[in-house]
């Protein structure tokens, strides 16, 4: 489906056709972001996901991170900035496809809930650990809810899903690929203010 959008659209000359097959590959990516997802947490509830550990250029992998949602957020005219601290380490040991989904899938969530303000990725050493956080300046979520957050199929029942579609599968998975990776996931979050989601490594 998406390899037929992509060759539709660059040999359509009409601008229907063009914003059509646009249309197309949205689609189709989202629901292949969504078939992965269901896929990968059914491999690490069976005890099948396989993470692979190597030598890996941080900072490099942070910028691609954030790079891959700053035309998103740029749309919302909202800022992104990426901000590491300077005893961070040139390489870490870890499992860069799986941190990038992780990153990828806080990134995702702050740009979709935020309307207005700022996103920032702050990475800094926390003793042995590194922690990463994804902060946003969006509608924030209510103590009562937090735990919420992270079951799979859950959503917030009230304004903030009523008006961006989801399936409730992104913080689910970040929380058991980081426990997975012997790490951990925190939330702060004030209502009207932001949340921060922090991954400790």
């Amino acid at each position: 489906i998406l390899g037929f959008a992509e060759l539709i659209k660059s040999e359509a000359s009409e601008p229907d056709a063009q914003e059509y097959a646009d249309v197309i590959m949205n689609s189709g990516t989202h629901l292949l972001n969504l078939v992965n997802e269901i896929l990968d947490l059914s491999k690490i509830e069976a005890g099948e996901l396989s993470f692979n550990y190597q030598s890996t250029p941080l900072k490099s992998l942070l910028n691609e991170a954030a790079m891959a949602h700053q035309s998103t957020a740029s749309a919302k005219q909202l800022s992104l900035t990426l901000e590491l601290a300077e005893t961070l380490p040139e390489t870490i040991e870890t499992d860069p496809t799986r941190l990038l989904q992780i990153l990828n899938n806080l990134l995702s969530n702050a740009v979709k809930f935020t309307e207005q303000g700022s996103i920032t990725v702050s990475v800094i050493r926390s003793g042995s650990d590194i922690a990463f956080a994804v902060a946003d300046t969006g509608p924030g979520i209510p103590p009562e809810a937090r735990e919420q957050v992270f079951e799979k199929f859950k959503q917030l029942e009230n304004f903030l899903t009523r008006r961006h579609d989801g399936t409730g599968l992104g913080l689910a998975l970040v929380k058991q690929l980081v426990e997975h990776m012997n790490g951990r996931i925190t939330l702060e979050s004030e209502v009207g203010l932001g949340s921060t989601f922090t991954v400790y490594l």
